[in-house]
């Protein structure tokens, strides 16, 4: 993995504080496109053009239904959506190691500052909760401005275990 992604890890119980705000459901992640796209969307950054390209997107998605980085959770892989049901919000979970792992958290640019992400973290600490598990883990890349968001919200980053 390298530092590619920082990897942080919170106890479910932090993470339970509040209950999600946002309606969503089960991500289809059998649509593709509607993930590549806000993959492509979420990675613009302000004042920047570089977003993710096709390619980049779907060699992401590959790697995750491939289980690169553990076995897709279903149940924690979650969606909000908008009146066209495009995807503006989504989280999508993996097993590794015997723990939730959050490989994506993405917003859509124009739907940030909306309580999105806070919402899908809680609602996947409730599943983890519910399912038996203790921890959730998170995986973004270094820089990101939701590490911020991720702190507050009770994650604290650690060295990767090996393999992820």
């Amino acid at each position: 993995m390298g530092r590619d992604r920082a990897f942080l890890i919170a106890p479910v119980g932090t993470l339970t504080f509040g209950v999600p705000t946002v309606p969503s459901r089960q991500l289809a992640l059998d649509d593709r496109s509607g993930l590549m796209q806000l993959l492509i969307s979420a990675s613009a950054r302000e004042g920047d053009n570089a977003a993710e390209t096709v390619h980049e997107a779907t060699a992401k998605v590959s790697v995750l239904l491939r289980g690169e980085i553990g076995q897709i959770w279903a149940k924690g892989s979650r969606g909000i959506y908008d009146a066209s049901n495009a995807p503006v919000a989504a989280v999508v979970c993996t097993l590794w190691g015997g723990m939730p792992i959050i490989a994506y958290l993405l917003t859509a640019p124009g739907c940030r500052e909306r309580g999105y992400a806070s919402s899908l973290v809680r609602e996947i600490a409730y599943l983890a909760d519910v399912h038996g598990y203790s921890s959730v883990g998170i995986l973004v890349p270094p820089e990101s401005a939701s590490i911020k968001l991720l702190n507050e919200l009770g994650f604290e980053e650690l060295v990767a275990p090996e393999g992820l």
